[in-house]
């Protein structure tokens, strides 16, 4: 028999080995992926925000508390998106340590280890706390929101549900999605409270706490979709969001319906073989608590409204993880018999660690060894890889050859992405609004005909040479620079990286 010293020592040795790999998971070589154009329109909003030029856009912007945390990323610490993915990761490992927080008292050893396993290794957790966008901000909103109905639910206290109006709030004001999510729980609540028992903490209500939370919830909601009321208009702006997302949704990003589910079994099968295993031997023991069904019954609900909307993006797939790994760690808890029963706990824990093991090295390949792979149920979207690298590389060389007043100008011709305005900045950068100036070294040439773009710059009387390269892979969308001849034979006899001899991609065309 091992005792509780032993116990408490390998308890407290497996915590800490967990903790490390979350840890590494999350904040080693952050500048592995290639920075993608969701990350760049962070980059340039939170600077827009900062200039005080930023406005709500019910088609394309979410709410405004990302854009709040990118202006603070952006002011304290500058553009760096290695910068800025780490401090996202922040924001993961601080909501990941309030639901450890929230439940630790209500778990047992081993139940609070496939916790922090479950949601801590799970890939889609990890590569997206990697991704400077919007996700980990809403699962901290929701987690906040958890916790205030935990503490009705739990303890009664009657500025919960104040407080869960107003973290329901501000999920809505970092992301309208969190429509789903709303929708999951009061689906879940409507079925719960046909069991009498449940009834008394949802009718049972304090009222006036109630009014408050929605009072100060319109407030906030006003205040931050407006900025502060800077643009009165957005207020009502924000509650049209959706229909306008509803709009887009009819033309970006269509996926099957099955799309969520096949991202759960190819990148998260640890927590879903778990959770069917896990929810048969429930079953047969018959030990199915309150707590159990209403993390059954939310993550069930989620990823069927997720699934039933058209537009589907991967980065929403936490939203799916968090209830499914908080039903895994409960179900596994309560499954954990007395020492008397030891074979069991045995198989149990030769399971748990084998899935998580492979959920390891699953995450470990998905963020680190490929992140910007590209197939159609891979996690990385509007993702560029190693070409768009040579693309920055080779307008860093040209800078440096650059015989003119440094930085070199340039200009965009074309579409301007926020992307494209966020890899630009450190040169003298003309927009494609502006007149056209004839005569500058580069020109990069985006969403326009190349063979015109050329025609225009010979006119100039100076020739150019165009090279081409992978912008978005998934989309197969590429972007063009246009060098002028002169400075790219210096490039090419200078500089001789070894990709880019004639032929390979990048393509570099001599014959114009």
């Amino acid at each position: 028999m091992v005792s509780k010293r032993t116990a408490g020592q390998r308890f407290t040795f497996s915590l800490f080995a967990l903790f490390g790999l979350i840890i590494l998971l999350r904040f080693y070589n952050l500048d592995a992926r290639t920075i993608n154009i969701d990350e760049g329109m962070g980059l340039r909003y939170g600077q827009m925000l900062l200039d005080g030029t930023w406005r709500y856009n019910p088609y394309n912007s979410h709410g405004p508390i990302y854009f709040f945390f990118t202006s603070f990323m952006y002011g304290v610490f500058g553009d760096s998106i290695v910068i800025a993915r780490a401090g996202m990761s922040v924001v993961s490992v601080v909501w990941f340590l309030l639901v450890l927080w929230l439940y630790w008292p209500l778990l047992r050893a081993p139940g609070r280890l496939v916790l922090a396993a479950g949601l801590g290794l799970s890939s889609g957790m990890v590569f997206f706390a990697r991704d400077f966008i919007h996700e980990h901000i809403f699962i901290l909103m929701t987690v906040g929101a958890l916790i205030a109905a935990e503490m009705w639910i739990r303890h009664r206290d009657y500025r919960a549900p104040a407080t869960f109006i107003i973290l329901c709030v501000l999920m809505y004001t970092t992301k309208e999605t969190a429509l789903l999510t709303w929708a999951a729980w009061g689906v879940t609540a409507v079925l719960m409270a046909t069991d009498q028992k449940h009834q008394l903490h949802l009718f049972d209500m304090n009222w006036r706490s109630v009014g408050i939370g929605i009072v100060v919830g319109l407030f906030l909601q006003a205040a931050l979709f407006t900025i502060f009321f800077r643009d009165p208009g957005a207020f009502m702006e924000s509650f049209i969001g959706p229909l306008r997302w509803a709009e887009r949704a009819q033309a970006y990003h269509a996926r099957p319906f099955l799309y969520f589910f096949q991202l759960l079994f190819l990148h998260e099968f640890p927590l879903l073989l778990g959770a069917f295993g896990l929810g048969w031997l429930l079953k047969r023991r018959r030990k199915w608590t309150p707590r159990l069904q209403f993390f059954a019954l939310w993550t069930l609900f989620i990823t069927f409204a997720y699934s039933f909307v058209q537009y589907k993006t991967p980065w929403c797939i936490p939203n799916l993880i968090l209830p499914l790994g908080l039903f895994v760690a409960f179900a596994f808890d309560a499954l954990w018999v007395h020492t008397g029963e030891g074979k069991k706990n045995v198989l149990l824990t030769l399971a748990a660690v084998i899935l998580f093991s492979a959920g390891t090295a699953v995450a470990w390949l998905d963020s680190i060894e490929h992140p910007d792979r590209v197939r159609p149920n891979d996690y990385a979207f509007l993702q560029s890889d190693y070409s768009l690298r040579r693309f920055l590389r080779t307008l860093e060389d040209l800078n440096r050859l650059y015989e003119g007043v440094k930085p070199m100008p340039l200009q965009r011709i074309g579409d301007t992405d926020e992307l494209l305005y966020v890899l630009t900045k450190p040169y003298r950068s003309y927009d494609s609004r502006e007149p056209f100036h004839p005569g500058l070294p580069v020109y990069i040439n985006y969403f326009h005909d190349d063979k015109e773009t050329l025609k225009m710059l010979k006119e100039s009387g100076q020739n150019y040479i165009r090279s081409t390269y992978m912008y978005i892979r998934d989309k197969g969308i590429v972007i063009d620079i246009f060098a002028e001849e002169n400075l790219w034979n210096r490039y090419i006899t200078e500089v001789a990286h070894e990709e880019i001899l004639p032929g390979e991609n990048p393509v570099y065309d001599y014959s114009d």
